[in-house]
């Protein structure tokens, strides 16, 4: 058995009220004293299989600007979980199962990008998600109790699935046993160690009681076994990792400050959860709740939560662009707002170009990206496309996985439409003289110019 952090994001922070205050109160606690945050889950590799524990972020959200009066920043993005998971060597071909522990966006991002994999999650998570597929397996934890847990699953030998509400009402651990240890991935049981030192719990909980009774049982279960706590919001989870470190509940390390060196950011007007990653879209709202679209950040009410885990409008930080750097055809550099996502396409490509159409507009409208190959300009491919035809080419495109960078632009199309409507038949109403609006207005009325813009 091999375990590794597939590693995420990075050079984060939280703060001690956020991480502690739940019991005693936030204000209990010095918001000045801030330890390390990231976002890692990790992969158990049984040398037949590959069993992943959570799947990051959605590859298409937006990154959060590094606020230092936020609660919890989790950081900059290090790479989108397909490419984290690609750089450890692995392909998503062979994955066989995903453990979930909760439902929040930053563990579930890319179960999609495993149709082929075994989802193992919690019933109550499960329905929460409203997710669907004959590979999704609804857990109701019945092979009995682990050590002092009341419930569990065994996923293979030595790798158990484990019912840990609080964090979630459904949330759930991960023990896996080898060579004498047990490492215990528990999701968000605590966000920081020094929390399990301090037996304190987040601010970031669903059930008050239920995760004061798993923290009580993840510290009785570390006082009996020599475990290694992986932890996802902390860099502490992969760094006990690499050293195989035995917590002594005894004996806390001293905390390493988080550096909190962060340049200029440029937000976006999008609001991210810092809890669980959801995003608050102006252009969107939140119309389950009563929000209309348009309706900015400020301007939600100040009693308005998380749609998803329910904290109040004090966790979100505003989203920031994602600035990347692009190469024109000259081999000029730029940094440029890039927009990503991974998901399917329809595709096609030739020796000159690859091909991709964007649906918008609903799906009304579709526009068609090319990409000339290494070694061609963008003159070959309009050349290459006036040999073959627009149709031929929407006849060869079929639906493909695609990693789809592209740089955020704005186009502008406008046209004069007078002398289109006069030839449909409109000529008196551009003129002065002739033109009849009486039934609009007592004033004389004529059309000086119609303009289309876009």
């Amino acid at each position: 058995m091999e375990i590794k952090a597939v590693k995420l994001y990075e050079n984060g922070f939280m703060t001690q009220p956020f991480a502690m205050g739940l019991e005693d109160g936030e204000d209990k606690f010095d918001k000045n004293v801030k330890y390390r945050s990231t976002l890692q889950n990790f992969l158990i590799d049984l040398g037949g299989e590959v069993i992943l524990v959570d799947t990051g972020m959605p590859v298409e959200q937006p990154d959060m600007a590094a606020d230092v009066d936020a609660p919890i920043y989790i950081g900059a993005r290090i790479d989108d979980y397909v490419t984290a998971l690609s750089k450890l060597g692995y392909k998503k071909e062979q994955v066989t199962k995903i453990l979930v522990t909760h439902k929040h966006p930053d563990h579930t991002g890319e179960l999609r990008s495993f149709p082929n994999a075994k989802i193992y999650i919690s019933r109550v998570e499960a329905d929460a998600m409203e997710l669907k597929g004959d590979n999704v397996v609804r857990v109701d934890f019945e092979d009995g109790a682990y050590a002092n847990f009341d419930k569990c699953k065994k996923i293979a030998d030595g790798v158990y699935y484990i019912f840990a509400p609080g964090h979630t009402t459904g949330n759930s651990i991960v023990i896996a046993e080898n060579e004498g240890l047990h490492y215990l991935i528990h999701g968000d049981v605590t966000y920081t160690d020094e929390a399990l030192y301090q037996n304190k719990l987040s601010v970031a909980t669903e059930d008050k009681a239920a995760a004061r009774d798993t923290l009580n049982k993840v510290r009785a279960f570390i006082e009996r076994h020599k475990t290694v706590y992986l932890s996802t919001h902390t860099p502490l989870g992969y760094e006990n990792l690499d050293a195989k470190k035995v917590v002594d509940l005894a004996d806390m390390p001293a905390p390493v400050p988080p550096a909190m060196n962060y340049g200029e950011q440029k937000a976006t007007g999008k609001y991210v959860c810092s809890v669980c990653g959801t995003v608050y879209d102006p252009a969107v709202g939140d119309p389950e709740h009563g929000i209309p679209a348009g309706t900015a950040f400020e301007d939600l009410p100040d009693d308005w939560k998380c749609p998803v885990c329910k904290q109040g409008k004090d966790k979100f930080n505003k989203a920031s662009s994602a600035e990347e750097t692009f190469t024109d055809e000259s081999k000029t550099k730029s940094k440029v707002t890039m927009m990503k996502a991974e998901k399917k396409f329809s595709y096609a490509e030739n020796d000159v170009f690859q091909a991709v159409s964007l649906a918008y507009g609903n799906s009304a409208f579709s526009m068609v990206v090319l990409l000339p190959k290494t070694g061609h300009k963008v003159a070959d491919a309009i050349a290459s496309l006036k040999e073959t035809g627009w149709d031929e080419l929407r006849h060869q495109m079929y639906t493909h996985d695609v990693d789809l960078w592209l740089p955020k632009f704005e186009t502008k199309y406008g046209i004069r439409l007078n002398d289109i409507l006069i030839s449909m038949g409109m000529p008196l109403a551009f003129d002065d003289q002739r033109a009849n609006f009486s039934a609009l207005s007592d004033f004389p009325l004529y059309l000086k110019y119609v303009q289309q813009d876009a």
